[in-house]
């Protein structure tokens, strides 16, 4: 007995999805950073307007994150040792309540913004697919470098300290 061969089923038609303007895709380096404004723990508006002409590491994360949670204790770290330097550091929390945030955050000796991305909004304009992800932003606004997950120790003040220069 020989297998009988199945006809093939055509496909029905894809749409093609319409093309994007670049700076609706993912942020590449040399591309301007995206702008957005969001609540800090506190209430007030944080935007990244505010930090112009300073680098800045936007950091997205998640509490539940393990790797987010490895990071943190680095990010937090560096930032001690290069805020004088101009560094700015924006920990974007994605979609979780402010109590469970501000609690871990303070546990945490989180000293940066953190802001709250309670639709994912500001995480979708930057094409977040996993947390961590850290975009590093130079002083003239333009994405550098996008790293998805957590770098070591040693990358992360390497890529800070390009920043820096």
């Amino acid at each position: 007995n020989q297998p009988t061969a199945v006809p093939a089923t055509p496909r029905p038609a894809v749409p093609t999805p319409t093309p994007r303007a670049a700076s609706e895709g993912p942020p590449q380096p040399g591309m301007p950073a995206a702008g957005f404004a969001l609540e800090d723990l506190g209430g007030e508006e944080v935007s990244l307007a505010d930090y112009a002409g300073r680098p800045v590491l936007v950091f997205f994360w998640a509490t539940w994150c393990g790797y987010c949670r490895r990071e943190i204790p680095d990010v937090v770290d560096l930032y001690a040792e290069m805020a004088d330097d101009g560094l700015a550091v924006l920990a974007v929390d994605i979609m979780e309540p402010r109590d469970l945030v501000a609690e871990f955050a303070a546990e945490a000796g989180m000293e940066f913004p953190v802001l709250l991305d309670a639709e994912a909004r500001v995480a979708d304009r930057y094409y977040v697919r996993g947390v961590p992800t850290n975009v590093f932003i130079d002083r003239e606004g333009t994405v550098v470098r996008v790293v998805p997950g957590a770098p070591e120790k040693e990358d992360l003040r390497s890529y800070l300290a390009e920043l820096l220069d």
